[in-house]
Formats: structure tokens, sequence, C-alpha cells
């Protein structure tokens, strides 16, 4: 005989995006205004959702939100999970929590709009969701790592839940007119393979990437497309499935065109994509290398597309730029004029920092890591020598630099670049290498739970040096990599960063490659 047990219910809330914020609420509204007008349709109120639960006469509130927006300790914290990037979850400002409170309580839950919605009253099912929610996976909020066509948030952890508990998904929509970003990339992770949830009240398609178009108006809007994207300057605007090759043509941002692709796996043989059986690519988008252009003067560059980008390339991309314009810069130097000598000093000294910081990473995480790949171990022992021949290299710049500081001369600021020009050489060697062989040995391993341990200890070890390095790799940044730069990390977060905790880089060190244009 079945054991009886008390009323059991779960409660679907849908709560205005920012109820009980004006800062959520206004940066709510700004980003729903770009989505419309990006995707051709109304502007529509944004809901995220949060659930109550009644099982054993105990209630539980189940929500998603930031770790500091609630001070109880017994709280029902499930997990954690960082806000923006991986690396972001390193700050306690960046990182979400999931809550199953038991006699807790949702904050703001006076506000919810067209609520409670009651999906169930069988206390199994009840039983159900308070058994998968532990399982639910720390993904990264405000981004789409399923490739799902929408971001993460808390809406797709309220609709994983129910979709994984056998609720009926199509009978859940968000109140007439709103909508509810993120709810469906939930379902993808669930499996759902139901109509798309992301509907109005009134039975319209809102923001599903792969439905959209399907009225008259989206329709127009995509055989306009082509035309738009002339006028824009680029291509029409693609979700690119996951784990499919890719072939983009944008400009370069010299005015060179550049191919863009996803190359065949060297390793597993021509012409089979990552993706395969035999090898996953964990990382979307592609990769620059520079070509001298000396005809355009000294540390002038071009840059085209030879292979899958990642953050390495990106860091290798804003040293190479770096190297060149220092360069052109002591090239150009006036004799006897000492403010300059310091300013290319204190230049100098910013880029020194920060490959030393990438290298030092390198040394104490990643080649400690790669020492265990199978095949790795003498690639790893030829990049430790090359980093030793950089430090030796850059020695001499350090050198050379202090002396034409000091005295500001000509003479000395030659001297200085052709240590430079030595030390670019050497250095060249070494990123070109780690590219060409040490990135294809690690990119089956991005997705491990081992190499999110390495990721973590690679973070800056502070907010201020996270905002010096965001502003330093997009200074000057060429298209490329700052297309991947915005897949990869969500814009506001990238301007947060690089604008206001990186201002010291805009302040002692842009203006110095400023000047020297």
């Amino acid at each position: 005989m079945a054991e009886e047990r008390g009323p059991a219910s779960v409660d679907l809330y849908w709560l205005p995006l920012g109820a009980g914020g004006s800062v959520v609420r206004w940066s709510g509204r700004l980003y729903e205004s770009w989505a419309a007008w990006r995707e051709h349709r109304d502007r529509a109120a944004l809901f995220h959702a949060g659930l109550m639960l009644l099982l054993d006469d105990t209630a539980y509130a189940v929500e998603m939100g930031p770790v500091w927006n609630v001070a109880e300790p017994d709280r029902g914290v499930l997990l954690e999970g960082p806000v923006g990037t991986r690396w972001l979850g390193h700050f306690r400002a960046f990182r979400y929590e999931v809550r199953c409170w038991p006699g807790g309580r949702i904050p703001d839950l006076a506000e919810a709009v067209a609520s409670p919605l009651r999906t169930t009253d069988e206390a199994a099912t009840v039983a159900a969701v308070l058994d998968v929610l532990p399982q639910l996976p720390a993904l990264t909020w405000g981004r789409d790592e399923l490739g799902a066509g929408e971001m993460w948030n808390s809406n797709s952890a309220i609709a994983w839940a129910l979709a994984c508990t056998g609720h009926d998904m199509d009978a859940i929509r968000p109140p007439r007119g709103g909508r509810a970003p993120g709810w469906s990339a939930g379902l993808v992770l669930a499996g759902h393979r139901g109509r798309d949830p992301a509907h109005d009240g009134a039975g319209t398609a809102l923001t599903s990437r792969a439905s959209r178009g399907a009225s008259s108006r989206s329709s127009r809007a995509r055989r306009g497309a082509p035309a738009a994207a002339a006028r824009r300057g680029g291509r029409p605007r693609q979700r690119r499935p996951p784990d499919r090759d890719l072939v983009v043509v944008p400009d370069g941002a010299d005015g060179h065109p550049c191919v863009c692709r996803q190359p065949s796996d060297r390793r597993h043989g021509p012409g089979l994509p990552h993706g395969t059986a035999a090898g996953r690519r964990t990382i979307p988008a592609v990769a620059s290398t520079r070509i001298p252009a000396r005809s355009a003067g000294a540390g002038a560059y071009r840059f085209v597309m030879t292979g899958t980008m990642t953050m390495n390339r990106v860091i290798h991309a804003a040293v190479r730029r770096d190297l060149g314009r220092l360069a052109s810069a002591l090239a150009a130097a006036p004799d006897g004029d000492r403010a300059r000598a310091r300013q290319l000093g204190v230049a100098y000294a910013h880029l020194h920092d920060q490959l030393k910081h990438h290298h030092e990473g390198e040394d104490t995480h990643v080649f400690p890591f790669l020492a265990r790949v199978e095949g790795a171990g003498e690639l790893v022992e030829v990049m430790e020598s090359e980093h030793e021949a950089m430090a030796g290299a850059l020695a001499d710049v350090h050198a050379a630099m202090d002396t034409y500081v000091s005295t500001g001369s000509a003479g000395d600021a030659r001297a200085a670049k052709d240590a430079v020009e030595r030390a670019d050489v050497v250095v060249e060697r070494h990123l070109s290498h780690e590219e060409d062989d040490l990135e294809p040995l690690l990119l089956p391993h991005l997705r491990t739970p081992e190499w999110k341990v390495v990721e973590k200890q690679l973070r800056p070890p502070s907010l201020a040096g996270s905002g010096r390095f965001m502003a330093w790799v997009q200074d000057g940044m060429p298209e490329p990599e700052r297309a991947y730069l915005r897949s990869a990390i969500p814009a506001p977060v990238t301007f947060l960063l690089s604008r206001i905790a990186g201002r010291s880089y805009h302040r002692d060190v842009a203006p110095v490659w400023r000047s020297a244009t």
C-alpha cells in the first residue's frame, strides 16, 4: 500500500526582470530594445522564473540569484556558477547560486505577474524536482555554451528542472506580451523537443533563432538581410550550430580581406573536422597570425586567419602588436626627449608584466598539465627551453630600455629598438610553436574538470589586474580577435572590466601608443 503524503504542489512565479532593483530593470529594458531591433520585432516585457514547492508540509523556494543578494546562511544553496566567463567566477561579484531553500522565500514575490501557475499537485513529481535540482550543471550565466541560441540564466535552470521531471512544457508560457530569455536553453539541455516555449500569451514566436522568420514580418526581414548586411559592411547575422565547420569572410582591420575558416585537425588526418569522434572541437571562431607589412612602416602588420581562435591567441596577438609598435616608436624617438623615453619605458614595463604573468602561468600550471597528456612530454620540454630563451632576450630589452629611459638619446633608442627586434624573433618562434603544436594537444581537454582547475589558476589575481588585461588585449585589437572576444565574453562584462577596472591602462599606457601615431 502506497504511503499517504500531505499536500504537494509546484507553483511557478513569473517575476518582472529587475523587480526590486532599478539598475537591473533599466539595463534589461536597454537589452530588450537592442534585441528587438536586431530581431525585427516589437519589444516585450521580460520575466524570470522562480518556483515554490510544497511537499510533506515543507515549502521550498527555488531560484537562481547572485551569491550576494540573500544573506541567510541556511538558504539551501545547491551550486554556484560563474557570470560572464569562467575566470570571472573567481570574484564573488561575478558568481550566481541556485537555491532550494526549505522554508525560504523568493525576493520580490509580491511583484509576480499572472502567478502562481500550478504545474503539478502530484507528490511524486514534486519529489522528482527536488531530486533533480542538485544535478543542474553550473554553466556560465549569460553565455550560450550549449549552442542553443540563447544564453544560460535563471529561466534556463527552471525550464531544465521542469522538463526533466515530466512536466507539460507546452502548457507553460510567460505572461501575455512577455518573454523569458534563456528558457529554451534549459529545454535544449533537458533534451526537450516540443514547441519552442519562448512565446508570448498570444502565441507569437519571439526569441527562438531556429524558428525566427515564421511570420511574414520575419520573412521580409530575412529576404532583406543580405542588403542590410551589405549596408553594414558585413554578412547577415547567423547562429553557428555547435560542432560544425564555419566559413566566414569578414573585412580585415586594415582594409585587407581576411578568410576565416575552421581547419581540419592535422592530428587526425586531412578533412576530418573537429567535432567528430576523433577530435571534438571545443572553441569556436578563428585565429590570426601576423605577416610583416614593412611597406607600412616598422612594426606594422597585417592579420590573416589561419586556425582556431583561443584566448591564448588573443594574448599572443596583443604581444605581437606591442612588440611591433614599440620597435616603431623607438625608431622614431627624438634625440634628448626624456619625457618620451619615460613614456615608452612605462609601456614596455606593462608589456613585460603581461608576458611575465602569461608565461609564469604556463610554467606553473599549463605545462605540468600537458606533461600528463600522452605524447606531449617532449614538446613541453622544448616549450620550457623556449621560455628560458625568451627570458634572456627580454632581459636584454630590459637593460637597453633602462639605459634609454635614463638618457633619452636617439642612439640608445636605436639600441633598444635592435634589442626589441631580436627579442621579437625569439618570442615569435615560441608563439608560433605554441599555436601550431601545443594548442592541438590541449584543445580536446578544454572541457575536462582537470583543465577547469588550471583555467581558474590562470586568472589575474585581482579585479584591477583583470581590468588591465582586458583593456590591454583590446587596444588596437583587429576585428577577428574582437569578434572572438564578443563571442566569448558578454559585452557588458568586457566594457566594465576594460573601461572601469582597467582605467589605469587607459590613463598610463594607451596614450603612449596614440602619441606614436
